[in-house]
Parts: structure tokens; C-alpha cells; sequence
């Protein structure tokens, strides 16, 4: 009877024992939640600053990449105009050596021929060449106002386009004057010496 008189008392002693090992196990799995749950901000927070920096980097490493091409976009553009300045001038110097073929009595179409252009490429050398002579020629000493051409020598005109034609009465100018000349100041009678018979006796 001893025996089962204290059965009934053991288990209610029990539950509350389980009660609080229960309790403990929950807080502790709550615990341990909450530190993972910390865990977890931490690594967040920290994700987050690099994340910030890289931004931060990113930034940094683009503006040095933007000012470096801009130095260097300079720096081609330099190159650029100073190989066009001496290509400039090799080409005047070449277009002054077709002209020199031109001045040396080659015609346009020989010229384009000789050089394996076109007569439009031609002529456009010539323009140049006819310019960098006149500029040699006025600058070079003893050289001054001396013309230079740009297309091929012409013949030397004739003597009929020299002067106009003659007859027997003189140029046509000179016929044309004499007769104004006669119109306005006619011939005084009193000047004219007579004509002496040539039966008639001297005087």
C-alpha cells in the first residue's frame, strides 16, 4: 500500500522537472537562433561595407581610366594634326614637282598620263604647284615678282595674232586715224604747191 501511495506523488514531482528542462532546452534553441541570427547580421554588415568599398573602388578606377584616355585622346589628336601638317607639306613639295614637269612643256594630259592620274587629280596639282611657285618666287632673293605658271608652255603666237593685218594703204588703225584726221583737218589749198606743166618754163 506504501508503494502505491508514493507513485502519485513521484509524477507530479516529475512535471515539473520535465516543465523546466523543456523550458531550458527552448530558451537555449532560442538562444542560439538569436547568435545565429547575429551571426548572420554580422556577415550582412560586413558584405555590406565591402560591397560599398568595391562601389567605391569601381568609381575610383574609372575616373583614373577616363583621365588617362583623355590624356592620351590629346596626345593622338596632337599626333594627328602634326602628321597632317607634314603630309601638308609633302604634298605641296609635290605638286611643286608637277608643276616643275608642266613648266618643263609636258601638257595636262602627258602629265596624267606620266604620273598614272586622272586629269582632275592633275590639274589639282598643278593648281597647287602653280601656288608654291608664285610663293617661292616672291620670297626667293632676286626672284621677286617673277610669274609662275601652272599649266604647260603655249606656243608662241604668230605674227599674224601679234599685229593686225597690213594692205597697201597701212593698218587698218592707221587707215582709220588718217581718215578722222582728213575729216577733221582737211588740207589747205593755199599749201599745196602747184604742179608745173611740163611744157610750161621754170620759174
Amino acid at each position: 500500500m506504501t508503494i502505491e501511495n508514493d507513485t502519485p506523488t513521484r509524477r507530479r514531482a516529475r512535471r515539473p522537472t520535465e516543465a523546466a528542462a523543456r523550458l531550458t532546452r527552448l530558451r537555449k534553441r532560442n538562444t542560439d537562433q538569436q547568435e545565429a541570427q547575429r551571426e548572420a547580421e554580422r556577415r550582412i554588415e560586413t558584405a555590406l561595407t565591402a560591397y560599398v568599398d568595391a562601389d567605391v573602388s569601381i568609381t575610383a578606377v574609372e575616373q583614373d581610366r577616363d583621365d588617362k584616355v583623355a590624356g592620351l585622346e590629346r596626345q593622338l589628336e596632337q599626333v594627328r594634326t602634326a602628321a597632317q601638317a607634314k603630309i601638308e607639306q609633302i604634298r605641296q613639295q609635290q605638286a611643286l614637282a608637277v608643276w616643275h614637269i608642266s613648266d618643263a612643256g609636258r601638257t595636262l594630259e602627258q602629265i596624267a598620263e606620266l604620273l598614272e592620274v586622272s586629269h582632275k587629280d592633275a590639274r589639282q596639282l598643278l593648281s597647287v604647284g602653280r601656288t608654291a611657285a608664285a610663293s617661292d618666287a616672291a620670297t626667293a632673293p632676286g626672284r621677286r615678282g617673277k610669274p609662275a605658271n601652272d599649266t604647260a608652255p603655249a606656243d608662241p603666237p604668230s605674227p599674224a595674232e601679234q599685229q593686225p593685218s597690213q594692205g597697201a594703204g597701212g593698218s587698218v588703225e592707221q587707215r582709220e586715224l588718217g581718215g578722222v584726221d582728213g575729216h577733221q583737218n582737211p588740207p589747205d589749198a593755199r599749201l599745196v604747191p602747184t604742179v608745173a606743166d611740163s611744157g610750161g618754163q621754170g620759174t
